[in-house]
């Protein structure tokens, strides 16, 4: 797969993060990207977060996992308590993240894998009207 290109989208009515990603995910872009996220404007402490990995082939190991838990928890009061909807479709994607979730700790959040958007926004409890208007979003910044 390609180098990581990812956008995000911070809808603040909604208390919502979406990210997107497509290519080749290792640990030091993904905080990369994280640390540009967080720099935005519209970000603030306990945002829930949509993350669409289903483009994403992960190139990390499980060493690579523990040093993102560690920057994630270095940042905790920046981020504070919040759920992850994470996306997936393969297994290259699943197992990395079941990982993460088996050491994710006290890092104060929720994280689950779904194989949809819809499920994955209804746990975020985004309600039906919003999740069509969040799905057309996304599309129009691939």
């Amino acid at each position: 797969m390609s180098k990581l290109k990812s956008f995000y989208i911070i809808l603040s009515e909604s208390n919502l993060v979406i990210e997107h990603h497509q290519g080749t995910l290792n640990v030091d872009s993904y905080i990369k990207f994280k640390k540009q996220l967080l720099e935005d404007p519209l970000f603030k402490t306990n945002m829930n977060y949509y993350i669409h990995l289903k483009d994403v082939f992960f190139s990390t190991t499980k060493p690579d996992i523990k040093k993102y838990i560690k920057y994630m928890a270095s940042i905790y009061d920046i981020i504070g308590n919040r759920k992850l909807a994470l996306v997936t479709s393969t297994p290259n994607q699943v197992v990395p993240i079941t990982i993460y979730k088996s050491l994710e700790g006290d890092l104060n959040q929720e994280s689950k894998i779904f194989s949809t958007t819809e499920m994955a926004l209804h746990w975020l409890n985004i309600d039906d009207e919003s999740i069509e208007s969040i799905i057309n979003t996304i599309s129009e910044y691939k």
